[in-house]
């Protein structure tokens, strides 16, 4: 039986982290995993290159100044019910912030929850963006199964604002390298 996987992530926008994770989805095995791509805001340019076997859905048609603010307002459980429907074998927020808060409102005990962190968040701001505070970050991240960090810079970082209760594993960004090296052998116009 197919073990079934979320990713939430704001969007498919330019980011890097949003490439890799087209990256990694398109990358698993299909038989293996039913995989749901899940964004809050249906933009991006990345949309497109999701392989036709990923399941795609986005929450709101666009994105608006404030959000983050209006993401605040209730509690996760509030944001996991409304967004996230179905029952999932795994849960991952792709990026730290909005979509790990939101995703630490599950209350499905059989879906474990990872959280994926892209960057370095060096200051306690830094690390608690997305959340009401330090404090509600640290139970949220706490409450995950696992957090994994792209590097080890990514993870000293993380840990020197949030102390966790678990250890932080480290997965280094998915690259389709085949694809690179097909590239670089294209002509470059000026």
């Amino acid at each position: 039986m197919k073990k079934s996987i979320i990713f939430l992530i704001p969007n498919l926008k330019h980011g890097g982290a949003e490439k890799v994770l087209v990256n990694l989805v398109n990358n698993l095995n299909k038989d293996k995993y039913d995989i749901t791509v899940q964004t809050l805001f249906d933009v991006g340019v990345h949309k497109k290159n999701l392989a036709k076997h990923i399941k795609y859905k986005s929450f709101l048609p666009f994105e608006f100044r404030g959000n983050s603010y209006l993401f605040k307002l209730f509690s996760p459980r509030f944001w996991w019910k409304r967004i996230v429907s179905g029952h999932y074998d795994y849960a991952i927020s792709y990026l730290e912030g909005p979509t790990s808060r939101i995703l630490s409102g599950c209350t499905d005990n059989n879906t474990k929850k990872i959280a994926w962190l892209h960057i370095e968040l060096n200051t306690p701001a830094l690390a608690s963006q997305g959340f009401r505070s330090v404090e509600e970050a640290k139970m949220a991240y706490n409450s995950f199964d696992k957090v994994i960090a792209v590097s080890n810079n990514v993870k000293e970082c993380f840990l020197n604002q949030i102390k966790l209760e678990h250890d932080i594993e480290i997965l280094y960004n998915t690259n389709e390298t085949e694809q690179i090296l097909e590239k670089s052998l294209s002509p470059v116009n000026n």
